[in-house]
């Protein structure tokens, strides 16, 4: 059931009091059909109200480069992506010959089925990620780090400041792990992270590099670590 729906004007600068409406209706998911620009305002202001639905992104903003790096990693997490193919074995259908590209829509809001309700179909996946040359991959420089200190970022739920050892000298990094690793549990810990990442500043923590992680359906991070103990700073390749 949709609760709510909010348009907009391609002219606006911002959507940002769309998605304050939206949050106010206390919907838990939320569909996000857009385009890139705005699909990364929506991004970054769910996060700064701290508003979590389910949200599901059209293919045509699911965009690491143009949404995902703007919107910042970390306010990224748990993003569904979601794509609309035309069944093309059905061609000789004379019923096809009906069907029109939609109109680009606005945000939506809506909330779960009731419980018992069937489950909606699976939706076909999204193109695969973009390939890259081995000179492209050469330039991310990964190594290892090793944990010394960790702490919650004041104000956010999901991001927690780590002082990390890379051998020869000690970074900051900010990272969007908090919901699943308690600060004190990661002390020692050696992990991989990005090391040429350009830095940024994440609810006013210089973050000086990125940490590896996997996630999975829910969103929740597991942190990538080595099998064996191995000294920070390691290049890996």
């Amino acid at each position: 059931m949709i609760i709510a729906e909010e348009s907009y004007e391609t002219t606006e600068p911002s959507i940002d009091n769309h998605i304050v409406k939206l949050k106010s209706t206390g919907a838990d998911v939320f569909v996000d059909i857009t385009t890139p620009k705005f699909a990364a305002q929506a991004i970054k202001k769910i996060a700064e109200v701290e508003w979590k639905p389910l949200h599901i992104l059209n293919n045509v903003a699911a965009s690491v480069g143009s949404v995902i790096k703007p919107a910042g990693y970390e306010n990224s997490q748990g993003i569904i992506s979601a794509a609309y193919l035309k069944d093309v074995t059905l061609k000789e259908e004379p019923s096809m010959d009906a069907i029109k590209p939609a109109a680009p829509a606005a945000p939506v809001a809506i909330s779960p089925a009731p419980a018992g309700a069937p489950a909606a179909p699976a939706t076909a996946a999204g193109p695969g990620p973009t390939e890259i040359g081995i000179d492209e991959f050469a330039r991310v420089d990964l190594r290892t780090a090793r944990i010394v200190a960790a702490e919650r970022v004041q104000g956010a739920d999901k991001l927690l400041k780590l002082t990390v050892d890379l051998g020869v000298e000690t970074r900051t990094i900010v990272a969007g792990i908090a919901t699943r690793y308690p600060p004190e549990s990661l002390i020692g810990k050696t992990i991989v992270v990005v090391a040429n990442l350009k830095p940024a500043k994440l609810r006013g923590v210089l973050s000086q590099g990125m940490l590896l992680a996997a996630s999975d359906a829910t969103g929740q991070p597991y942190i990538l670590t080595t099998e064996e103990p191995v000294p920070p700073g390691w290049r890996v390749k």
